[in-house]
């Protein structure tokens, strides 16, 4: 059983969402607005400290060919900062159908009568 949290990293804000103690399923934790990337750094640090998170996860948007671009490079270089400050595992999501999958699935959900 591990507690993982998500990071969406934006340029304004920082989606978090944490998963179940079975570390499948995540929910929305905390959108945090961006000040400095050590203040949000330490943020982070104290949401895996009070949840005893055991894994964090950095979405990397990749371009649709698997290329990476400006985002990705900040996404990875923000995972390591974030790993060299914690001693918990950081990994990288590649995120690039999950818009796409959350369409999908709304595409196909039946509106309520």
């Amino acid at each position: 059983m591990m507690r993982v949290i998500g990071i969406d990293l934006g340029e304004a804000r920082i989606g978090v969402a944490i998963s179940g103690p079975e570390g499948l399923l995540a929910e929305p934790l905390a959108v945090l607005r961006h000040r400095s990337r050590d203040q949000d750094i330490e943020a982070i640090a104290a949401l895996v400290k009070q949840h005893g998170a055991e894994k964090v996860v950095v979405g990397l948007p990749l371009r649709l060919d698997g290329t990476e671009g400006e985002k990705a490079a900040k996404a990875r270089a923000f995972a390591r900062r974030v790993e060299r400050r914690l001693t918990t595992e950081v990994a990288l999501w590649d995120e690039r159908l999950t818009t796409f999958e959350a369409g999908q699935i709304m595409a196909g959900a039946k509106p309520d009568d």
